[in-house]
């Protein structure tokens, strides 16, 4: 990775970040464990990493079990990836 648009060369976008994150998780559980993956994801939003959108750093920062963040979000907030529903 060549770098650019505001990333060192090398330096990975949160998209990328969060897929190697479901693929630890995929390899150390033997298959999808949803908890293990929102609980990665936490961990990964906590550390402030360099992009995150609005909506991801809601869902996970709101305290609540994986299976009902973004039901909370939807609740209270309309929009979804710069978007209106």
């Amino acid at each position: 990775m060549c770098g650019g648009g505001g990333w060192e060369p090398g330096e990975a976008t949160d998209d990328t970040q969060m897929a190697v994150h479901v693929a630890e998780s995929l390899l150390q559980r033997s298959g999808l464990d949803l908890q293990d993956v929102f609980r990665r994801f936490q961990r990964w939003a906590a550390a402030e990493p360099k992009d995150i959108g609005l909506q991801t750093e809601d869902v996970l920062a709101n305290g609540l079990p994986w299976d009902q963040a973004a039901d909370a979000h939807f609740r209270t907030n309309r929009r979804a990836a710069g978007t209106v529903r």
